[in-house]
């Protein structure tokens, strides 16, 4: 058994990963409890971001696949109207690519703000390596008609996107 929670990457990830495997998948959206109940032995395995899989590591548990081998978890959304503003675009993506580099380089002054603010686990940020934050790029096609069909097959959305629109999706002229 699995715990995961449902429609979201963390099912595509398991989902991937698991293509020539069979899994019971047991939904359980709260992350902390998921954790818990794999350390209970209430699951068999769980899917679960940095620093929860950390914890679970410094546990007894251990990691058998990386999302960030499979696909690229984290994707920019924009609306029609600030997609016409090219100049915001390229200005947010450079901000974050920056914050992204600032946030690889000091990973381990973070550790007080993820345990006080969003409850994270206590433990040492140098017990794990931190999810590396990646600089923006653009995704590649088949990535998005790929999930694009997950979705579908899902019923979390109800109509493939045309190619038109995935052209526009992954527009690099920005």
């Amino acid at each position: 058994t699995v715990g995961i929670s449902k429609g979201t990457v963390i099912e595509y990830a398991l989902d991937k990963y698991s293509e020539n495997r069979n899994f019971e998948k047991i939904y359980i959206p709260a992350m902390p409890v998921r954790l818990q109940m794999l350390k209970e032995g209430q699951i068999d395995l769980a899917l679960l971001p940095q620093p929860l899989a950390a914890a679970a590591v410094l546990e007894g548990a251990t990691i058998i696949e990386k999302s960030d081998d499979l696909f690229c978890p984290g994707i920019f959304a924009f609306n029609e109207q600030v997609t016409k503003n090219k100049k915001f675009i390229s200005s947010f993506i450079e901000a974050y690519n920056k914050g992204a580099g600032l946030t690889n380089e000091q990973y381990l002054s973070f550790s007080s703000i993820l345990k006080d603010s969003y409850g994270f686990p206590d433990i040492p940020m140098t017990e794990y390596m931190p999810a590396s934050f990646k600089k923006a790029v653009y995704v590649d096609e088949n990535e998005v008609i790929d999930m694009a069909g997950w979705m579908m097959a899902n019923q979390l959305i109800d109509q493939l996107p045309s190619n038109a629109s995935i052209n526009e999706m992954i527009a690099a002229d920005y």
